[in-house]
Formats: structure tokens, sequence, C-alpha cells
């Protein structure tokens, strides 16, 4: 990255910058933090997600869609959205309805991926 230059009458470093390695391991740390972040979403539903027999939260899936994109979901149990928006239902133990969303829309989510994305684009420089 950096190059020492000596001449007489001068000393100067020369300073190169790989922008398309950085970008290459930015989009690698972005890669890799959106599914931790859509791991720690999933963790912290499924911990409020109605409860009875465990068919629900058993469903909740991270599934990697690219280029920075993943996607969270309750896959295979007919009735996820059918409790999901069951803001009259009664869930009892602290379990809710929004189980999902309340996650997504929370600040600590946003916290959570500002640490996550930070750690992820340390270890991809090296630093």
């Amino acid at each position: 990255m950096a190059a020492h230059i000596k001449d007489l009458g001068s000393f100067r470093y020369k300073v190169n910058l790989d922008v398309q390695a950085l970008a290459s391991q930015a989009r690698a740390a972005r890669d890799s933090a959106v599914l931790l972040l859509g791991e720690n979403i999933r963790q912290r539903s499924t911990a409020i997600a109605p409860l009875r027999e465990g068919t629900l939260t058993a469903g909740a899936e991270v599934r990697p869609k690219g280029d920075g994109k993943a996607e969270i979901g309750y896959y295979g149990v007919i009735y996820a959205n059918y409790q999901h928006e069951g803001v009259d239902f009664n869930h009892p133990n602290g379990r809710q309805a929004k189980y999902l969303e309340s996650v997504v829309n929370d600040a600590e989510t946003q916290q959570a991926a500002e640490t996550i994305f930070a750690n992820e684009l340390r270890a991809q420089i090296g630093g």
C-alpha cells in the first residue's frame, strides 16, 4: 500500500489504495453480515412467536437471496401469517403477534446490523 521513496532533498511516501479490492471485501462483509443479521432476527422472533407445539417456530428460516439480501420467514406453516397478524389473539408467556415485524423494526436490530457489519468488515480487511 505505501512505498517509501528517498531522493536528494526530499523524503516521501507514495500511497496507493486498491479500491477494487476494498470494494470486493466490503461486498463479502455485506453478504456475510446480512446472513448473520438474519439469524439474529430469526432467533429473537422465534423467542416471542406464538408457541403451542413448536411447529411455527420450527418453520423459521433465513434464506440467502444474493447481492446482500436475505429473507427471514416462517415457511411451510399455513397459519404463520394468521398468527403474525392476530393482534387480538391471546398469546401467553410473553409470546405475541407481529413476532417478526416487531423484531425487524426495533432499535436493537438496527444496532445489531451496524455492529455485525462492522465486525464482518474488520474481519474481511484484516483489521
